[in-house]
């Protein structure tokens, strides 16, 4: 490499933020944090199922796994952070009298700045498939065209063979879609009625999830068996914006939040669904009324991490596809099992951090700018009109 590509690569990667692009001035770090707890679970539970034949058993590694198997609770957390997320301006406007919200440019900005990280990484999957796995190209062209239109889960009934963990992002679609019309509930001018009905649909969605839908079949993977998620996110908004906090001091919630953070993990109770909504805006709550666990989601590296969590997402489980096949070859059964599992891990972060971040940085951060299809027509119209330099 020659001295002047060296600087300008240098200069590159020094103007180079890993910091999400926001269109408002408030930025809130300890939600990118709360997005960090839920892709590290999520993570976790991935390498376990695509590593099961790898990772060694024992007591440790035995808990370990016990608090982290089941991805889903990542994905719970993270559909909480949905509804306050998109609650959010919806219920300023109600609650703050700030200025409405246009429709037609929440749909935009979603469509603008999800839909290419998404569509990108579905393109990028189905040659895999084809040429790793063998698959029938008619096949993958069905899987793939149903997820890129986010009804795989109803057509199919199962996750996308794409990318399974599409699956989610097919029910976060189907809340995107009816929030605008949901978020009339804070158009109750009555806080403690307000906050008792969106208590009652909590419950009620929950025992309803129970009762007639289950884990398994195609209502399954639909917003029905998941609304009580978003709807606790709902609450933590109205809560957040009225800055209630029972006036606890902060190291009571401190205490509070890792207790329910303890719960989220490694709880068996029959009635999970339901309290588990609780239990996350009890966590949530901590993280924006406690000191040191607000002080632990608010830490730059967590947050910036949290912030990535969508790329993370999107790519980790292909990362983890590659990291399985050569962990293959390599003989770790002399190993001691702290080697073993410390090794594994240390493998698989780093480099699902690193391949999410490169995704990032070159694909979802440009997305959110708000005026990036207006900047890239403006460039492919000089670059079409440019007159060729004469000789």
């Amino acid at each position: 490499m020659t001295p002047s590509i060296f600087r300008a690569s240098l200069a590159w990667f020094a103007h180079l933020s890993l910091r999400r692009i926001i269109t408002s001035n408030r930025f809130i770090p300890e939600v990118d944090g709360f997005r960090f707890l839920a892709i590290i679970i999520v993570i976790i539970s991935h390498i376990f199922v695509q590593c099961v034949s790898l990772v060694p058993t024992g007591f440790f590694s035995g808990l370990f796994v016990g608090a982290f198997l089941d991805g889903r609770h990542g994905v719970y957390l993270f559909f909480t952070i949905s509804g306050f997320i998109l609650a959010l301006p919806f219920a300023r406007h109600h609650l703050e009298g700030s200025k409405p919200i246009a429709l037609g440019s929440y749909f935009k900005r979603r469509i603008t700045r999800l839909e290419p990280p998404y569509v990108l990484a579905m393109l990028l999957r189905a040659p895999a498939l084809l040429f790793l796995k063998k698959a029938a190209v008619v096949s993958v062209g069905i899987h793939l065209l149903a997820s890129l239109f986010y009804v795989h889960n109803a057509i199919f009934a199962e996750y996308s063979t794409i990318n399974p963990p599409a699956w989610s992002l097919e029910v976060e679609i189907q809340f995107y879609l009816l929030t605008p019309l949901l978020t009339s509930i804070f158009r109750i001018r009555s806080p403690a009625l307000r906050r008792s009905v969106i208590v009652i649909v909590m419950i009620v969605s929950a025992v309803c999830s129970m009762a007639f839908i289950g884990r398994t079949g195609r209502m399954s993977l639909t917003l029905l068996n998941y609304f009580q998620y978003f709807a606790a996110g709902f609450l933590l908004c109205d809560l957040y914006l009225s800055k209630v906090h029972l006036s606890l001091p902060p190291l009571i919630w401190d205490a509070i939040g890792l207790l329910a953070l303890g719960w989220i993990l490694v709880s068996s109770n029959p009635l999970y669904p339901i309290l588990l909504p609780f239990a996350t805006i009890c966590l949530y709550m901590a993280g924006f009324f406690g000191r040191f666990v607000r002080g632990f989601f608010s830490v730059p590296a967590v947050s910036i991490i949290g912030g990535m969590c969508y790329s993370i997402y999107l790519t980790h489980t292909a990362v983890l596809s590659v990291i399985t096949l050569l962990l293959d070859h390599i003989p770790m059964a002399s190993w001691p099992q702290a080697v073993q599992m410390t090794f594994i891990f240390t493998l698989c972060f780093s480099t699902i951090l690193a391949i999410g971040t490169l995704f990032f940085v070159l694909i979802e951060r440009p997305c959110m700018n708000p005026a990036w299809p207006q900047q890239l027509s403006a460039w492919l119209f000089r670059r079409s009109h440019k007159t060729p330099a004469t000789s």
